[in-house]
């Protein structure tokens, strides 16, 4: 089975051009917004993006409905990393499916085997689930 990892320090995501790709394989549109700027409570305000504007920032939200409050938000920590979408999508898209911290790589585990993903500073690989005991 095909499985979709972080190979580099910095974490798991994908590029607004990936998402938007997930997003059309799923059925759905994808809109952008990115901060505009800074409320006086400190909380971020949010605007409408294009796919171009989404792609120069390191922090974006992709939801699939224009307004951000009633729709749903696509979250890549919440795909499924053997999803065969996200694995066509970053298979297709090469590098240009990387987040802004994101070295994606497809790997092969056997179709048997018990895996589990692990990861230090973001750095992921796949390991083989062991029995261990306290």
């Amino acid at each position: 089975m095909k499985v979709v990892i972080n190979n580099c320090f910095g974490g798991f995501g994908l590029s607004p051009l990936a998402t938007r790709e997930y997003a059309k394989r799923k059925g759905h549109e994808c809109y952008f917004f990115i901060i505009g700027e800074y409320a006086k409570d400190h909380n971020a305000v949010y605007k409408p993006a294009t796919l171009e504007e989404a792609s120069g920032k390191s922090f974006f939200d992709a939801y699939t409905q224009p307004v951000m409050d009633s729709a749903f938000a696509i979250r890549e920590w919440k795909i499924e990393r053997t999803d065969p979408d996200l694995v066509a999508v970053v298979e297709a898209l090469g590098e240009k499916a990387n987040g802004s911290c994101a070295s994606l790589k497809v790997i092969e585990v056997p179709d048997d085997a018990r895996w589990e993903i692990q990861e230090y500073d973001g750095n992921e690989h796949v390991a083989e689930v062991h029995r261990t005991w306290d």
